[in-house]
């Protein structure tokens, strides 16, 4: 699908800019992703590496877009910051942002990889690390000063109120993104199950407990 989706910025038949083009051909490339590019607002910024989000906005370097073959993957990375709260105000909880980007990419990127996209080989990957939330991986690398000189693009913006209300909306979109590609007969990843899980309402143990006793130990009449 990459190769559908090589920008070029020869003469078209529209008068669509750089950046319309980039979202168009990421949606014609992955159609299973419409619902998740839908709820981004696509931001030219010629400032930042490559991308960032807020949880609400996505910000493109285009040119810099354009050079690399990446174009799905860039796009699902971020949409996965997006999907798992990375964004969310307060977060970070005083750890450090560096070291908790980094934690953060190596998550969305196993779940990119199952998803079936290539990850460049310049971003954090480690088998080591999947199943595990990036709040896991932090602690673990937190304690190896190699992954403090580990370079990374500070991609993760952190959001406010409007980034938390739609953070449900992001969860049900990859529910439904999921579904989409199963119906076009496409193998879904990690996402969906990860996604599940997070939505999973926590179990009371001692409630459980109290029921079941309840239900095998007669009451006194």
């Amino acid at each position: 699908p990459e190769d559908l989706i090589k920008i070029t910025r020869g003469k078209a038949p529209w008068p669509y800019t750089p950046l319309e083009l980039v979202r168009s051909r990421v949606t014609h490339a992955y159609p299973w992703m419409t619902t998740l590019i839908a709820r981004l607002e696509v931001i030219e910024d010629l400032t930042i590496p490559l991308a960032a989000t807020d949880g609400r906005r996505m910000w493109v370097n285009t040119p810099v877009l354009e050079k690399r073959n990446e174009l799905g993957f860039t796009f699902f990375h971020e949409i996965l910051h997006c999907v798992f709260g990375h964004c969310l105000p307060g977060v970070l909880g005083g750890r450090d942002r560096h070291l908790a980007n980094i934690a953060m990419d190596f998550v969305v990127n196993l779940i990119a990889k199952d998803e079936g996209f290539a990850v460049p080989a310049t971003d954090p990957l480690d088998e080591q690390f999947r199943n595990m939330s990036w709040y896991e991986v932090y602690e673990i690398i937190s304690r190896d000063p190699a992954y403090s000189r580990m370079e990374v693009d500070f991609d993760v913006i952190e959001g406010d109120a409007a980034t938390e209300a739609a953070h449900p909306a992001w969860q049900q979109a990859a529910i439904q993104a999921a579904e989409a590609k199963r119906a076009a007969g496409q193998r879904s990843g990690g996402m969906e199950e990860r996604v599940r899980s997070d939505l999973a309402p926590e179990v009371d143990y001692r409630d459980m407990l109290s029921r079941y006793l309840s239900a095998v130990v007669p009451s006194d009449t």
